[in-house]
C-alpha cells in the first residue's frame, strides 16, 4: 500500500489558504467583528449617564399644562441630540488620538486592516455610544407616552433626524481629533460640534439683524432643532408630506460628506473615487436642503401643506354646558367640565353666553366658547369679552363688571382670588391717547389706587356671593 501525502494546495479545504476571494458578506462580518472589539475597548459606556441625564434634564420643565402629548415627547427626544452629539464628538476625538497617547500608533499602522477602515470603525464606535444614549432617552420618553398619553404615537421620522445629527456631529468630532492632536482635542471637539449644531440658527439671526428683509440665509430648518422651530406642539396636524423625508435626505447627504472628508484626510486625495463620492454626497445634501427650505424659509413655516389628523371630540355634558376637548386632553375633560360648568352655569340663558365650550383649535367654530383645558380663568375671559364687552370697547370694564368676573372666577377656583386679573376699572383710566392703531388709554398704575380698587372689588364680590341664587340671577338678568 502506497503512502499518501497530505495535500496543502490552495484550493483544498484543509489547506493554509483558499483561492476564493472574500465576498461582501465576509467583509461586512469582518468589519462588524472589528467594530465589536472597538466598542468593548473604547469604554464609551462611561459617557452614557452624562448623555442620558443631561438629555432628559434639558426638557424637564417644558410641559406647562401637565398633559403628556406624543408630539412633545418626540420633539424632546429629537432635541436631546444637542447634548448627545457633542459628547459623542468628544469620544470620537479621544478615540482617534488614543493609539498615539499609548505609543502604539506605529504598531497599529502595520496591521493588515486598511487605515480608512480603522477610521470608519472608530467613528462608528463613537456614534454607537451616542446612539445608545439617544435610544435610552427615547425609551424614557416613550415610557412616559405609553403610560400617560391618551392619543397619537411617536414621530419616528422626527426622532430619526436627531439620530442622523448625532452621527454627523460624531464625524465632525473625529475630524477635529484628526487635525488637532492633543489631550484637549475632546474639549475642542465638543465646542466645534455644538457650534456646527447651532450655527444655522446663529447665522440666520446674525443676517436677520443686519438685513432689512427676512429672506437672507434662511438656513435654520437645516438642523433638526430648526425643523420644529416656532411650530410648537401641534395635535391637529402633522408635518407636510415630504418635509421630514427631505430633512432625512439632507442629513444623510451631510453624513456622507463627512465620511468622504475623513477618507480624504486619510490620504485618498489622489483617489478619483473618493472625489466622486464627495461630489455625489454634496449633490444629495444640496438637493435635500433645497427641498427642506422649499417648505420652510426659516422664518415662517408654511402650514398650508400640513395634513390634518382626523379625530373625534371627547365631550362631557352637564345640565348647563357641554365641554369638548381633543382626545389628547381627555385626561383633563372631567376637571375642565367641572370648572367650566361652575363659571358658566349662573349665566346660562343670558344673551351671547355659549352653552358649548370647545378646546381652542385652528378650525374651531365662532359660536362656541374658547376653552383651554385646565385653565378655567379662560371661561371667565370668554364671558368677559363676549357678554360684557361692547363693540366700541376701548377702555376697561366697569367696577360692577369686574365684581361679577371676580365672582365667576372664584366659583371655578375658590382658593385663588385675583381681583385685578381683568384690569383696572374704567374709572381708573386716564385721558385717551391716540396711537397708530386707534385710541388707547393711559392707565393709572399708582400702587395706592390699585390696592384700594382691589380691596373694593374683593369686598363687593364677597357681598354678591352672599346673595341668594335667585337674587344673583335677578341682578344678572337686569344688568
Amino acid at each position: 500500500m502506497s503512502a499518501t501525502t497530505p495535500s496543502f494546495q490552495p484550493s483544498s479545504v484543509g489547506g493554509f489558504r483558499s483561492s476564493k476571494s472574500p465576498g461582501i458578506g465576509d467583509a461586512i462580518r469582518s468589519l462588524l467583528s472589528l467594530l465589536w472589539i472597538e466598542i468593548r475597548r473604547s469604554q464609551g459606556y462611561w459617557l452614557l449617564p452624562l448623555m442620558v441625564g443631561l438629555g432628559i434634564f434639558m426638557n424637564r420643565n417644558m410641559s406647562g399644562d401637565g398633559v403628556v402629548l406624543w408630539p412633545d415627547l418626540s420633539t424632546w427626544t429629537m432635541q436631546s441630540y444637542m447634548i448627545v452629539g457633542p459628547l459623542a464628538a468628544a469620544l470620537a476625538a479621544w478615540i482617534v488620538d488614543r493609539d498615539r497617547r499609548r505609543r502604539v500608533q506605529g504598531l497599529v499602522e502595520t496591521m493588515a486592516t486598511s487605515p480608512f477602515r480603522r477610521d470608519v470603525v472608530h467613528v462608528a464606535t463613537a456614534a454607537f455610544w451616542g446612539l445608545v444614549g439617544y435610544g435610552l432617552i427615547a425609551a424614557w420618553y416613550g415610557f412616559q407616552g405609553v403610560r400617560e398619553a391618551t392619543w397619537g404615537g411617536p414621530d419616528l421620522a422626527l426622532i430619526g433626524t436627531g439620530a442622523l445629527a448625532i452621527v454627523i456631529l460624531t464625524g465632525v468630532g473625529f475630524i477635529v481629533g484628526r487635525l488637532v492632536r492633543g489631550k484637549f482635542s475632546p474639549i475642542l471637539a465638543v465646542a466645534v460640534a455644538f457650534f456646527v449644531a447651532a450655527a444655522p440658527d446663529f447665522i440666520q439671526e446674525l443676517t436677520r439683524n443686519r438685513s432689512e428683509t427676512y429672506t437672507d440665509l434662511a438656513i435654520r430648518p437645516l438642523t433638526p432643532w430648526g425643523l420644529v422651530g416656532d411650530r410648537g406642539t401641534d395635535i391637529y396636524s402633522r408635518f407636510a408630506p415630504g418635509y421630514l423625508s427631505s430633512a432625512l435626505l439632507w442629513l444623510t447627504g451631510a453624513a456622507a460628506v463627512v465620511l468622504c472628508v475623513i477618507a480624504l484626510l486619510r490620504g485618498w486625495r489622489r483617489n478619483w473615487s473618493a472625489w466622486a463620492a464627495l461630489a455625489a454626497s454634496c449633490a444629495v445634501a444640496l438637493f435635500g436642503a433645497n427641498l427642506v427650505m422649499a417648505y420652510d424659509d426659516g422664518y415662517s413655516y408654511s402650514f398650508e401643506n400640513d395634513l390634518r389628523i382626523p379625530f373625534t371630540w371627547s365631550c362631557e355634558t352637564t345640565a348647563a354646558v357641554e365641554v369638548c376637548v381633543h382626545p389628547a386632553y381627555e385626561s383633563r375633560l372631567e376637571e375642565s367640565t367641572r370648572g367650566i360648568d361652575a363659571v358658566v352655569a349662573p349665566l346660562v340663558g343670558l344673551a351671547d353666553v355659549p352653552t358649548r365650550w370647545q378646546q381652542n383649535s385652528p378650525f374651531g367654530r365662532s359660536d362656541v366658547g374658547d376653552l383651554s383645558p385646565g385653565n378655567y380663568f379662560r371661561a371667565a375671559d370668554q364671558v368677559a369679552f363676549t357678554v360684557f364687552t361692547p363693540q366700541d370697547f376701548t377702555g376697561g370694564f366697569t367696577a360692577s363688571q369686574n365684581v361679577i368676573l371676580e365672582w365667576l372666577s372664584r366659583r371655578a377656583n375658590p382658593d385663588e382670588q385675583q381681583p385685578g386679573m381683568f384690569g383696572n376699572p374704567a374709572e381708573l383710566f386716564g385721558t385717551p391717547v391716540a396711537y397708530a392703531g386707534g385710541v388707547g388709554y393711559e392707565i393709572d398704575n399708582e400702587p395706592e389706587a390699585q390696592l384700594a380698587y382691589e380691596r373694593e372689588i374683593t369686598a363687593a364680590a364677597d357681598r354678591f356671593a352672599a346673595l341668594s341664587p335667585e337674587a344673583q340671577r335677578a341682578w344678572l338678568e337686569a344688568n
